[in-house]
């Protein structure tokens, strides 16, 4: 009996990128080594890159058919080439990794084992690595909490999207938000847990690269879709939370934006409660400061 493709195939990897390869070999081989006893497919979604032929080259020298690569002409952000690896996905379960992280060798299978316990959908910690040096950040599991606490409260925890591993058929009522080029991640995250829940596995084994004095552009517009969309299901103090959180990344990774952060602390002012008002009070002093130091060139 000739058996169907989705007996075959349990795990489908969802692996967004665009023509810049610089570790997305890493990547790769990460996936490609995994110690899992199932079969699993790789779907490579190659998105609004300049020269297609880079990742082709970089396909053919790991010589794997397990690996499907995909070209979107055009594709706004990593959430369309998500939504569409997973509509293409052959597997029972969907995992998704970043072009440019990396797995150690037995993250499928300590994932398909939480599955396997009753698990719908599971998320980890990571390590950060800056080609320097490596730091755990540990996350702990989302209890008898709103998705919102979990994520921006002052015990707030972290749910990084290369940890993310599910069944297909969550992808039926949960996909990517294609309109959201910033905080896709606590949108995921939010909207499998109101439709059903996460499962928190302790062990790290998701790695996250951040490479040092890269430029990071932060997106107004897209802070602003996310808390139009969700704002009306959060309670006053996460709302406080959430934009103090959006406050601290405008300070802290976009000082050059110093007008955009002027112009979101004037809209918002009137939604942080005191003790976030006082908290960003002290990152617009340091905004301050960093724009006389620019001005005067100190």
């Amino acid at each position: 009996m000739k058996l169907d493709l989705w007996e075959i195939v349990l795990i489908s990897v969802i692996v967004p990128c665009t023509d810049r390869v610089m570790g997305l070999e890493k990547c790769l081989k990460s996936i490609l080594n995994q110690n899992v006893s199932c079969d699993f497919e790789i779907l490579l979604i190659e998105n609004n890159s300049f020269d297609r032929e880079v990742v082709k080259d970089l396909i053919k020298s790991l010589h794997s058919n397990m690996i499907k690569h995909h070209y979107l002409d055009k594709c706004e952000n990593a959430n369309v080439a998500r939504n569409y690896g997973a509509y293409k996905s052959c597997g029972k379960y969907i995992a998704y990794l970043d072009a440019d992280d990396w797995w150690a060798e037995d993250h499928l299978d300590t994932c398909l084992n939480a599955c396997k316990k009753g698990a719908k959908a599971v998320y980890s910690g990571f390590v950060l690595d800056n080609g320097e040096r490596q730091v755990e950040k540990y996350s702990r599991a989302i209890k008898d909490e709103t998705a919102y606490h979990f994520l921006f409260n002052d015990n707030k925890a972290v749910a990084q999207t290369s940890s993310f591993f599910l069944s297909k058929d969550i992808f039926n009522s949960c996909k990517w938000d294609e309109k959201l080029n910033r905080s896709q991640d606590y949108d995921f995250f939010i909207e499998v847990q109101k439709k059903i829940g996460w499962s928190y596995k302790p062990k790290l084994t998701v790695y996250v690269y951040w490479e040092i004095g890269a430029k990071r552009s932060l997106c107004g517009e897209a802070f602003e879709t996310f808390y139009n969309k969700h704002s009306p299901f959060m309670t006053n103090k996460e709302i406080s939370e959430y934009l103090c959180e959006i406050v601290k990344a405008y300070a802290l990774v976009s000082k050059e934006e110093y007008h955009k952060f002027s112009r979101f602390i004037d809209r918002y002012r009137n939604y942080l409660d005191r003790k976030n008002s006082i908290i960003i009070s002290n990152y617009y002093i340091t905004l301050i400061f960093y724009k006389l130091k620019v001005i005067f060139k100190l």
